[in-house]
């Protein structure tokens, strides 16, 4: 399907068609397999003057490409750092930032300054993750500079006789740093019960204190 997705895009910028909104919701399969790709209601053609003004976004935070955010800058490479986004998104099968919305997003975005670490992306097969790390290079150079290009990737790597899967090795890594993580938090947790509890119990002697000197 993903492959598919990636040859329609091709085909959008060989008729130097740039979508500008890419995302799962916009991926329609019908019964015969087939994979279309909708909505080009943002579309940018040729040099034709698009629907961006400075200082006006248009589209999903959540998928906006670094260099439109900051320069209201969007061509094909743009289309192929949400490609990577959707990508992210289908391995791991958890949605990028759902847990925010509208402006949250975008100052979330420059606050981190668009970098997706290596622990966001653990979830994902690891021999994906130089393909997905390539396609969401910060800077538009830095990525495939193609569909195809990343397409080609994508094939090469799925044919790498690597394991796809995730190990027994790795999930008991994974398993470790969650028990870890989860330790962590239920210490805090304590922490801060013992120095609330701490905190009131002063307060009720000292209340008392006063209590005995007024009388």
């Amino acid at each position: 399907i993903y492959e598919q997705v990636l040859d329609g895009v091709q085909a959008l910028h060989d008729r130097k068609v740039i979508h500008r909104d890419i995302k799962l919701e916009k991926i329609l399969v019908g019964t015969n397999g087939i994979v279309k790709l909708s909505d080009l209601g943002l579309m940018k053609q040729g040099g034709k003057k698009g629907l961006t003004r400075p200082g006006i976004l248009l589209g999903t935070p959540q998928y906006m490409p670094p260099e439109y955010v900051r320069e209201s800058k969007y061509d094909k490479r743009g289309d192929i750092y949400t490609l990577g986004l959707m990508l992210y998104e289908l391995l791991p099968w958890k949605r990028w930032l759902s847990h925010l919305s509208g402006q949250d997003v975008i100052t979330h975005l420059l606050k981190t300054r668009f970098e997706i670490t290596r622990e966001v992306l653990e979830e994902a097969p690891r021999k994906s993750l130089p393909v997905l790390a390539k396609a969401l290079e910060v800077k538009p150079e830095a990525r495939y500079q193609s569909a195809i290009e990343m397409k080609e990737a994508l094939v090469q790597v799925a044919d790498s006789p690597v394991e796809s899967t995730i190990t027994l090795g790795d999930a008991i890594i994974r398993q470790v740093r969650y028990s870890e993580r989860k330790t962590l938090k239920q210490r805090d947790t304590m922490l801060i019960v013992i120095l609330v509890l701490s905190i009131l119990s002063g307060l009720a002697l000292a209340a008392a204190g006063l209590f005995f000197v007024a009388r």
